[in-house]
């Protein structure tokens, strides 16, 4: 709706650093989002990660880059999320990706990344164990891996193998079919933030 039915004047992200808001964490962000009712946006000034709400006094004229709506829709698809760029090169690394396929994107006669999720936390866990048993595998989470290791951390939990079995194929026979916990996987943490050391952690 922002983008085809309103004229967006700026989008102006800043950070709870200097405690604008008392009792709200520092790491906090917040947007001021300007817009007129009517007519469409193609691209509109934004500026991220500020510190210093007084910086809106000069907002949109001093600091601030254009950002395109065309590359919002091909950066986020599904979402249209609006990326977090820090400068013009961050945007001009962005323009240079997109010139490739997306993870994920159906190519044809490419290979195709899958992305799945199998066990949480939350719906899962009467099959996690704190001991381990015989036919068990360990359950892996995101603190278990860093860059280049898939043992940064012990495991703190394990996983019967027939349960966990039960558990992924569901109603269907199992007819020890090989299923994808049996091979090798590309893993990355999910929670993340561009203020980090490593803004992506992954590992096989």
């Amino acid at each position: 709706m922002l983008f085809t039915q309103t004229q967006i004047q700026g989008l102006f992200g800043f950070e709870n650093r200097k405690t604008i808001f008392e009792g709200v964490h520092s790491r906090f962000k917040f947007v001021v989002l300007t817009y007129r009712k009517g007519g469409l946006t193609d691209h509109f000034p934004a500026a991220f990660m500020r510190l210093d709400p007084a910086e809106l006094l000069d907002f949109p004229a001093r600091d601030s880059m254009q950002v395109s709506v065309p590359m919002v829709r091909r950066l986020a698809p599904d979402s249209l999320s609006i990326t977090e760029f820090k400068s013009d090169l961050d945007v001009a690394i962005a323009e240079k990706m997109l010139k490739f396929p997306l993870l994920g994107e159906d190519v044809p006669d490419k290979w195709k990344v899958k992305f799945s999720a199998e066990f949480h936390m939350t719906n899962d866990s009467h099959l996690f164990h704190k001991e381990r048993q015989p036919g068990m595998l360990p359950l892996y989470e995101g603190k278990m891996i860093w860059h280049f290791t898939s043992h940064y951390a012990e495991p703190r939990y394990w996983v019967s193998e027939s349960e966990g079995r039960k558990a992924l194929i569901g109603r269907s026979l199992d007819k020890r079919q090989m299923l994808s916990y049996q091979d090798y996987r590309f893993v990355f943490r999910s929670i993340t933030g561009n203020t980090n050391e490593r803004t992506f952690v992954c590992s096989i």
